[in-house]
C-alpha cells in the first residue's frame, strides 16, 4: 500500500477484530482508535466514516 497511515495494518487488524467480536453495530472508531493506538483524528483524516474504514479493512486488510 502506498498511501495511508504508517500503521495501516494495525488499524485494519484492530477493525476486523473488532467487527468479528461485536458486528457492525458494536464496532466503533473510537474503539479501532484505542486498539490500534492512533488518534481517533488519524482514522478520520483518511476514512471519512466507519463504512470507509471497514471496507477498507476488508479490501487491504485481509489476507487472501
Amino acid at each position: 500500500m502506498t498511501r495511508g497511515p504508517r500503521r495501516a495494518q494495525q488499524i485494519f487488524d484492530a477493525t476486523l477484530e473488532l467487527l468479528a467480536a461485536h458486528g457492525y453495530r458494536g464496532l466503533t472508531v473510537e474503539g479501532v482508535a484505542e486498539r490500534a493506538g492512533v488518534n481517533k483524528t488519524t482514522l478520520y483524516r483518511w476514512w471519512p466514516s466507519k463504512a470507509a474504514l471497514l471496507g477498507a479493512a476488508l479490501t487491504h486488510g485481509a489476507p487472501l
